[in-house]
């Protein structure tokens, strides 16, 4: 009886045999951030082992070299990927979660049920207080993070009257007019209005957000592949407050490819981010439904 390999096998040996020819260039073929290319000898051998390198441990220093090199046919794509690439090795440029005391409850699973009254959703996460450069930096590395997103379509621009704008945005001041709020665990919410429209009939309102693996990333069906983004997936949750605005139209037309009505997006603090998801993973799924105001910050644990 005769197998014919199944697509899968058929990807698998592909990608085998497309990283042994790697193997054999990477030795003599180094690819710089800005998308020119250098011959180096082979490095010399270890002079304390006699030994050669292990195929795996040959594949293991490769790989991150394959995952790093830009797209050298784009000399744009190429220059912005170096710049991402020494933003991403500098952690001053991504703030600390903000000090803030957090509460945290376990719950039993048996609370929690099927998800079924949950609201499907997605997330990113805004990195500071202000519009300043390292605020614009450190939006491009969350940007640049979230794989295969190109970093000038992430929405990181909120805002209305009095509160952010073209001229001022903050998700921590936003378009709800709350001026600075003291409770960092806040989020913006996606909005078909425009940034000068505001977001009145949900500002104020909580939501208990919880990650959880989706169409976006932690499958194999995903749009983003199977690597997760969550820190505990359908598990762990916090409570935020709306104070900011997602709008769609906007002077800043990277919004609509997150706030125009695709799915229920929400832009949630690095603050609120951080107790659910990994932040170097950029965007995640999420499960969300109203909360108690009184639980905002709250990080609830269901086992």
């Amino acid at each position: 009886m005769t197998t014919t390999p199944t697509f899968s096998s058929r990807r698998a040996a592909a990608f085998a045999a497309a990283a042994c020819l790697a193997l054999l260039a990477a030795s003599a073929r180094v690819v710089a951030a800005d998308g020119t290319a250098t011959t180096t000898a082979p490095p010399p051998a270890d002079a304390s082992s006699s030994t050669p390198p292990s195929f795996f441990s040959r594949v293991a220093r490769f790989l991150p070299r394959v995952a790093r090199a830009p797209d050298a046919r784009d000399a744009a794509d190429a220059e912005e990927a170096a710049e991402i690439a020494r933003l991403a090795n500098r952690a001053d440029q991504i703030p600390q979660r903000p000090p803030h005391n957090v509460t945290v409850e376990y719950r039993s699973r048996r609370e929690l049920g099927e998800l079924d009254g949950w609201l499907d959703a997605r997330a990113t996460w805004c990195a500071a207080q202000t519009d300043s450069s390292t605020t614009r930096r450190s939006r491009r590395v969350a940007a640049a993070v979230a794989h295969d997103i190109p970093p000038s379509i992430h929405p990181y621009r909120y805002g209305g009257p009095g509160g952010a704008g073209p001229d001022g945005m903050s998700i921590y001041t936003g378009s709800c007019g709350f001026g600075q709020v003291t409770n960092h665990f806040v989020t913006a919410w996606h909005t078909d209005g425009g940034y000068d429209w505001g977001l009145t009939e949900k500002c104020g309102q909580c939501y208990e957000v919880m990650c959880v693996d989706g169409r976006t990333r932690g499958h194999d069906w995903s749009d983003l592949g199977p690597w997760a983004g969550c820190q505990e997936a359908g598990k762990k949750s916090v409570t935020v407050m709306i104070s900011d605005s997602c709008p769609c139209h906007h002077p800043n037309q990277g919004n609509k490819r997150w706030c125009c009505g695709d799915a229920t997006h929400l832009d949630l603090s690095y603050a609120a981010f951080d107790q659910i998801a990994e932040r170097h993973r950029g965007v995640v799924d999420l499960k969300v439904r109203p909360g108690d105001c009184s639980k905002q910050g709250s990080v609830m644990h269901y086992e």
